[in-house]
């Protein structure tokens, strides 16, 4: 496949990422940037890097507050980068990792960077509450505000949950309550196929935590569930409406949680200089694009439809299995 790049191709050299930990469970202990220093630095060790051909950092995080400054330094730093690597945060909510590679893809086709790490990491068990502490009144007396809502899981425009917006979407385009509980069970089915057979230890790396007795390593995802059945997703109460009409629960429904996906971007000549094999994948198009806040959702759909025309040199079949994915995911959210 390599024998098809061009010098000038953007390709992804490698790619790993932690298990994904539920909230409050595996990694609660871990802040986001111990996460991705651990995969920054399995990526150097893979690839047998000399830290200081890195040309940056750039790394996707939603919620910083509380976690010191600029957490994407604090990770490359612990990962053993020297203090001259520059690194960066970006903040594109649910985008933010995929933002952090498109940033580093256009650093590289610019020229202005030659070898970048970049991804996303985020630790939502470890989001403080806040006050707001007006002036003259008793901290006692002022609201307490739930960082990880306020920041992340509200709308900021007409002040909706995240889920209410995924219910905004099931009305909108007729999705049931029946057609999500079968997209989920389809969505445990695979991944416990997936993880039988193997298919994510190549790319998981495992994490060390500190246990009231011991260390332990976690080394598997904490969401899949393999005896989820229909019958108990049917079971499951509307997290977000209680007014009869709700079709989204916590069965069918994203979960909360932390974890770390890193991978390392280069052009293609740069790959001869590496001590790795064939790149994994190359970049051949990317697009996004906002909705109205109400459907947030559905943009993944809008995205994929302006990236099909901007590459002409994507197989037809392999375009498709892209869209099919993206689409299915977007529409049932």
């Amino acid at each position: 496949m390599s024998s098809m790049y061009k010098e000038n191709d953007v390709v992804i050299v490698a790619a790993f990422r932690t298990p994904v930990g539920k909230y409050k469970k595996a990694f609660a202990n871990l802040q986001a940037y111990e996460l991705g220093a651990v995969l920054i630095k399995k990526i150097i060790e893979f690839c047998d890097l000399n830290p200081h051909e890195v040309s940056e950092v750039i790394i996707g995080q939603v919620y910083t507050a509380g976690q010191g400054q600029n957490p994407a330094r604090q990770s490359s730093v612990n990962a053993g980068l020297p203090y001259s690597v520059p690194s960066s945060l970006v903040n594109c909510l649910c985008g933010s990792g995929l933002k952090a590679v498109v940033n580093a893809y256009q650093a590289i086709k610019n020229d202005t960077s030659l070898l970048i790490i970049a991804g996303g990491q985020e630790s939502m068990s470890n989001v403080p509450h806040y006050v707001n502490v007006i002036q003259g009144n008793k901290i006692e007396d002022c609201p307490k505000i739930n960082g990880l809502v306020h920041d992340g899981l509200s709308d900021a425009f007409y002040g909706y949950h995240m889920g209410i917006t995924a219910e905004n979407i099931a009305k909108q385009w007729n999705i049931s309550r029946e057609d999500q509980d079968k997209f989920a069970l389809d969505s445990q089915q695979k991944i416990s196929i997936a993880l039988e057979e193997g298919h994510f230890k190549a790319e998981i790396v495992p994490v060390t935590v500190k246990t009231e007795k011991d260390l332990m390593q976690i080394t598997k995802d904490e969401f899949p569930t393999p005896s989820t059945s229909l019958a108990g997703l049917c079971k499951l109460k509307p997290a977000f409406l209680n007014d009869g009409s709700g079709t989204v629960t916590a069965g069918n429904s994203s979960g909360i949680n932390d974890g770390a996906a890193m991978m390392l971007i280069c052009s293609m000549e740069k790959t001869k200089e590496l001590k790795v094999c064939a790149p994994l994948a190359r970049i051949v198009a990317w697009a996004q694009t906002g909705v109205e806040p109400s459907i947030m959702g559905i943009a993944p759909v809008f995205a994929v439809q302006k990236a099909i025309p901007i590459q002409d040199t994507i197989s037809s079949d392999a375009m498709l299995a892209v869209v099919k994915r993206v689409v299915e995911n977007g529409e049932k959210c």
